[in-house]
């Protein structure tokens, strides 16, 4: 899932790519519990600011020149975030009342027009596309709703701008975050589309109407680069082209493909963007093998700002230390019962790590894949530990509950949440997230299959002997 959580999660790497950007951030929460703080979320990840007693406010916040949209979030509950608009030297105004379930923002000065789009927009649109597709294998079914959604999100876009004369660049990027997102779901649903397909061991040819139809999108749009729906398309793009489905490949003929199809069919600040997020994702998924070695090598030879450079270096260090085969880092918390429970306590048994959160869809979407999973071993020396990123014990307790989830449980502290030391440990910043220890205490594999696919069987089996 896409902390923009496809569930919504960022998924947070140092950026070191872009000038940056400061804006002030200003005002007033009515009814502020002492205890509150504000967290301030860019693609550059979280940051933590304290209020005054009285709940008022004054900010300077920095975001990177590529990233113009921002959020804040009141306290550790859920619906308690309001997405930004913010551009350099910006002054946002705004009050709310800390009391709400979900926050209601008032923006008192100049950028309420702006400020007030960007809610009406975020409210309607945020994961209504993601919500058509989860599980669903149909693709004719698929595009029909989320090109009726899209003419729908349009025509409010358009009624909303003209009613409160919207600036028009916003409207432009809101429209093409609309256009962007829909075209990501797309390959998602085609993705769940194959699936079905190979599970009915169906080897027809797909007919060109299902197959998703970017011809009236720009693919290459450098102007636009700082929007994430933009970026995360081309991720996905990239791979939709570069890849056929119908063919297995290994992790690094993977990689290897979608590199040259980027370096082949992209220019500019797109292809160098697309290049390093290619090899920065197979270093995140603590990858370093020769042929990505090798992908790097020819990256630097092609890129002409050398902090990207920089960046791919740092990402390397931050990894290496759960390489395979390093001593996964021990943790202690309490468990469901209120019990003490630690990793060494598992010496001698292959650990399934699990980290998750009520709230996370694709967390609970494997929980079936995963009883069966633990089936498979029940007797046999492996124990499932779930680590819940959940800001709420009680939703944490219901979930498990709810979801007949089988296992260890423990909940890591919910002020500290994403900033505890153990996900920051283990680079954790998106979930879901999972690990296999081995008998030892090491990792046998840091990036471990999902419940849902058969490698984590056989993966599971190998830490066994």
């Amino acid at each position: 899932m896409k902390k923009i959580v496809l569930c919504i999660v960022l998924f947070c790497v140092t950026n070191v790519l872009f000038a940056q950007y400061t804006f002030t951030l200003k005002g007033k929460v009515k009814n502020h519990k002492i205890e509150n703080q504000f967290t301030f979320f860019t693609s550059e990840g979280s940051k933590k600011f304290p209020l005054a007693n009285d709940g008022s406010f004054e900010l300077k916040l920095t975001i990177p020149q590529a990233n113009l949209f921002c959020a804040i979030r009141y306290s550790e509950e859920r619906g308690k975030n309001i997405t930004l608009f913010a551009t350099d030297k910006a002054i946002i105004e705004l009050e709310f009342d800390g009391s709400e379930t979900k926050l209601t923002p008032n923006f008192k000065n100049t950028s309420a027009t702006t400020q007030n789009f960007v809610q009406a927009f975020e409210k309607r649109f945020l994961m209504k596309c993601w919500g058509i597709i989860y599980g669903v294998s149909d693709m004719k079914w698929v595009t029909t709703k989320l090109d009726s959604l899209e003419k729908v999100e349009m025509a409010f876009v358009d009624s909303f701008a003209t009613a409160q004369n919207v600036n028009k660049f916003i409207v432009e990027t809101v429209k093409l975050k609309t256009v962007y997102e829909n075209s990501n779901a797309k390959i998602f649903a085609y993705g769940n589309y194959w699936k079905n397909k190979k599970a009915l061991k169906d080897s027809s040819a797909v007919p060109v109407a299902l197959q998703p139809d970017f011809s009236k999108i720009t693919i290459q749009n450098e102007p636009f680069l700082f929007l994430d729906e933009y970026k995360y398309f081309l991720t996905t793009y990239c791979n939709y082209k570069a890849l056929a489905k119908n063919t297995t490949y290994t992790d690094n003929q993977s990689v290897q493909l979608q590199y040259e199809y980027a370096k082949k069919n992209f220019t500019g600040k797109v292809q160098l963007y697309l290049l390093y997020d290619i090899v920065k994702s197979a270093y995140s998924a603590r990858n370093f093998s020769p042929e990505i070695t090798a992908l790097v090598k020819d990256f630097e030879t092609v890129q002409t700002d050398p902090t990207y450079s920089t960046a791919l270096a740092a990402i390397k260090t931050k990894w290496e230390k759960l390489a395979k085969g390093n001593p996964a880092p021990n943790f202690a918390l309490q468990d469901s019962t209120g019990k003490t429970v630690s990793l060494a306590d598992f010496k001698g048994k292959v650990v399934f790590l699990d980290f998750w959160a009520s709230w996370c869809g694709p967390c609970i979407g494997e929980m079936p894949s995963a009883k069966k999973v633990k089936e498979k071993f029940k007797g046999q020396n492996v124990v499932f530990l779930y680590l819940s990123i959940d800001t709420n014990e009680t939703l944490w307790k219901n979930a498990m509950k709810k979801h007949g989830i089988e296992g260890i449980h423990l909940l890591v502290p919910p002020k500290e949440n994403w900033n505890h030391q153990i996900p920051v440990t283990y680079n954790v910043n998106g979930i879901p997230a999972y690990f296999l220890i081995d008998k030892e205490g090491k990792f046998a594999v840091n990036v471990a299959p999902r419940p849902s696919d058969e490698k984590l069987i056989t993966e599971i089996e190998k830490a066994l002997k």
